[in-house]
């Protein structure tokens, strides 16, 4: 994420004193959408399906959780990438 953050808050738990943009009420706690920047980039996309227009969206790179291990090791050995 580049500007938003994403919190999760147990239900009875402490909430957040940040400005939240989106809460999400679950029974078991409640997730929020904050902005952690001054430049108001935060933006939250919500799709139905899977559809051509929606992969505008994908900044691409590895997925980490179906990629395999070696890649995943060779794409966080090489330092800070822009």
């Amino acid at each position: 994420m580049i500007a938003g953050r994403l919190h999760w808050f147990p239900t009875g738990g402490k909430k957040s004193a940040r400005a939240v943009l989106a809460a999400f009420v679950f029974d078991t706690g409640t997730l929020t959408l904050t902005e952690a920047g001054t430049k108001r980039r935060a933006s939250l996309f919500v799709f139905r399906d899977e559809i051509p227009s929606s992969r505008k969206h994908d900044p691409g790179g590895l997925e980490v959780l179906d990629a395999p291990f070696r890649s995943l090791s060779r794409a966080t050995d090489g330092g800070n990438q822009p």
